[in-house]
């Protein structure tokens, strides 16, 4: 009667292992699909944006990149201001200032890129035009915003 048990328990082991690699090798499985189903939804697009509509694909990855590094600009922000107990403590630690004066910076830089990759292009009407923006922009920033 006892070999009986032990055996019916080292079946009832055998059997909980293999369900316990089974799950494993299933959460793999789909670990495996869901990252190739995401690589082929993100990378197909891009590649065939690459190919075809070069710059729209240009356009595209700089937006991205741009947007990512807001989001990851206001995150640090909401970080900082949950850290420091909300944003009165950063203005007076004149945190708040140096971000805002880095984000013009950026947009600044952004602005100008853009006049840049206008005029590389030979679109010059617009070029013309973000140059006068730029310089509009600048000068608000500097002389008038004191």
């Amino acid at each position: 009667m006892r070999d009986r048990q032990s055996l019916s328990q080292a079946a009832g082991k055998i059997f909980s292992g293999y369900i316990t690699a089974l799950k494993g090798t299933l959460i793999m499985t789909l670990l495996l699909l869901a990252s190739s189903i995401t690589a082929f939804i993100l990378v197909f697009p891009l590649w065939f944006l690459a190919n075809s509509y070069r710059v729209l694909y240009n356009y595209l990855v700089i937006s991205i990149l741009c947007l990512l590094l807001l989001v990851l600009c206001f995150r640090s922000l909401l970080r900082s201001s949950k850290q420091y107990g909300g944003w009165l403590l950063l203005a007076k630690k004149k945190y708040l200032p140096k971000m805002f004066k880095t984000l013009a910076v950026l947009i600044f830089l952004l602005l100008l890129y853009l006049v840049i990759f206008i005029f590389a292009r030979g679109w010059w009407p617009g070029g013309i035009f973000l140059i006068a923006l730029f310089l509009i922009t600048f000068g608000y920033y500097k002389f008038v915003r004191r």
